[in-house]
């Protein structure tokens, strides 16, 4: 009977201690949330923002995600950094019904300064830096402040290896304390001025700053030049479809992404490919409809086989198989994708 009741007490109390660190654990990403929700208050238009703190984050990530007209992103190597499979982390996306997400399954590490090329964000995400990132979250941070407007970076209080390090290189980036709370520092750094250095993931780096980006709060434009031309074009939020293959992207599923751009279908466009295609979570839009390349001799119009190959290149998951095919399915092929 001592044993039975022995046993019961350290069940109640283990379960006690659990709750409670589960709770702490709520508390502090609510009051995290409340801090980088009060930033985001002062957009005035839709924007992209880029979380990379990592899916044990998703549930704050899905909490903030709800409550703006913007694309949230993750990415995170789903498998390798939690006991969740891919299936369980699409099977979360779907239980919120969000319909402003998506999910990149690669190494953050391996994939952002290529991302940083290609890509622009309005706000990046770091929470749990100097953890998630140890020795490389300097250079991570970089990388963010290279690709985005605004880098919201998360420093917890305990005296891990690195925090001083981290800090003091914030401070040397002039970056504003958002936030002190009990555990951690919600820290605010801006970079005013962006070029993109690639038109899409696989194409050559620029010469010159051809695409320069403009934006605040209110707008944001991208000033272009092309053939001694400067053409200036709202920004779409998200990120180019041809990004999201090449990263990896697991959520939207592909079904839901095909049957998007299925609906796009007869929309007039004189260059009618995936690296005009922006996603933005279950929805696709065409972009780059003003660009003076796009002529009589350089047309790619909507048909049939031309969708049927797109669709055949959001299917494929392998990043260099995809690539491979868009060059030699997509691209070259404007003899006989057209009607």
């Amino acid at each position: 009977m001592t044993i039975k009741l022995l046993i019961l007490f350290y069940f109640f109390f283990f379960s006690f201690l659990a709750n409670c660190c589960n709770n702490n654990v709520v508390e502090k990403q609510n009051t995290a949330n409340v801090a980088i929700e009060s930033f985001l208050n002062q957009y005035e238009r839709p924007f992209t923002f880029l979380d990379l703190s990592g899916v044990g984050n998703i549930r704050s990530f899905f909490s903030i995600a709800r409550k703006y007209d913007a694309v949230f992103i993750m990415i995170d190597d789903f498998v390798k950094r939690s006991n969740l499979s891919c299936k369980h982390v699409i099977d979360l996306c779907k239980k919120s019904c969000l319909d402003n997400i998506i999910l990149l399954d690669v190494d953050p590490v391996a994939c952002l300064q290529r991302l940083s090329e290609c890509e622009h964000f309005d706000v990046v995400l770091l929470r749990n830096v100097v953890s998630r990132f140890s020795n490389k979250s300097e250079q991570m941070i970089n990388i963010a402040l290279s690709m985005s407007d605004n880098v919201i970076v998360e420093v917890f209080c305990n005296n891990c290896d690195g925090k001083e390090r981290v800090i003091n290189y914030l401070s040397s980036k002039n970056a504003q304390l958002l936030e002190r709370m009990r555990s951690s520092d919600i820290y605010l750094l801006e970079n005013k001025f962006h070029v993109l250095k690639r038109k899409i993931w696989f194409t050559r780096l620029f010469n010159k700053n051809d695409y320069v980006i403009t934006s605040n709060f209110k707008e944001k434009f991208l000033n272009k030049k092309v053939k001694r031309e400067q053409v200036v074009s709202e920004w779409i939020q998200g990120i180019n479809l041809v990004t999201f293959k090449m990263c990896r992207g697991i959520y939207p599923e592909c079904e839901t992404t095909k049957n998007s751009i299925i609906g796009l279908s007869g929309v007039e466009h004189n260059d009618w490919l995936p690296c005009n295609m922006v996603i933005q979570g279950r929805s696709v839009e065409l972009i780059d409809f003003d660009d003076p390349r796009d002529n009589k001799t350089r047309r790619r119009l909507f048909g049939e086989k031309l969708l049927s190959k797109i669709l055949k290149f959001v299917s494929i998951d392998d990043p260099k198989e995809a690539e491979s095919f868009f060059w030699k399915g997509v691209i070259y092929c404007r003899k006989d994708c057209g009607k």
